[in-house]
């Protein structure tokens, strides 16, 4: 529901192609935390690293999660 909801304002906005390249990187990061999660416990720098990344993709997720809200808050205000 919330991928529809941000082609809709991706479209609105003209930034469906900008959405897209996030959540496919979101997709990417995601992969990366999940293989690197034995290193982290071998080697401080990996830890730092994935920390790092992972409040990185937390606040891409929480800007893809902003945009569906609106959408959806926008829709109920139509009704």
């Amino acid at each position: 529901m919330a991928s529809l909801a941000l082609e809709e304002i991706g479209l609105a906005l003209g930034l469906k192609g900008k959405l897209q390249k996030l959540e496919n990187s979101l997709t990417s990061i995601r992969a990366v935390l999940h293989d690197a999660v034995e290193r982290q416990a071998r080697e401080e720098y990996v830890k730092i690293w994935l920390q790092k990344l992972q409040d990185v993709a937390y606040e891409a997720e929480d800007v893809l999660d902003e945009f569906g809200y609106e959408v959806l808050r926008k829709k109920v205000e139509v009704l």
